[in-house]
């Protein structure tokens, strides 16, 4: 909803003095800009999801002490693990998620 108060609704207010096949596209280009945003942040969440989920059903890796987060498919690790192996496991399973494009390891080791 914030990028539609901030880039859709100035562009429209625009549109009464503008031609009519200009508003037109204006408003189409701020509609579809918007909907990609919206769209980028559902695969982000579902992203989240599936590398949660298999971090939780891994009896190795300790999935309520990873947070995990996606940004443009980017998914970034933090919090820890109880052996290096179990992180370079959780590092492994995410890279392994379809549609993550890269992982930020910021997992620690903590016996």
């Amino acid at each position: 909803m914030r990028f539609a108060q901030t880039q859709v609704w100035p562009m429209l207010r625009n549109l009464e003095t503008m031609a009519p096949s200009t508003a037109a596209s204006n408003a189409m280009s701020a509609t579809a800009s918007a909907m990609n945003k919206a769209g980028d942040a559902t695969v982000d969440a579902a992203i989240t999801g599936k590398v949660k989920a298999q971090f939780l059903a891994d009896p190795d890796v300790k999935g309520l002490s990873i947070d995990v987060d996606t940004k443009d498919g980017v998914v970034t690790l933090n919090g820890s693990a109880d052996k290096a192996g179990n992180v370079d496991k959780a590092v492994s399973i995410a890279k392994a998620t379809d549609g993550v494009k890269s992982v930020d390891n910021k997992l620690t080791v903590k016996p």
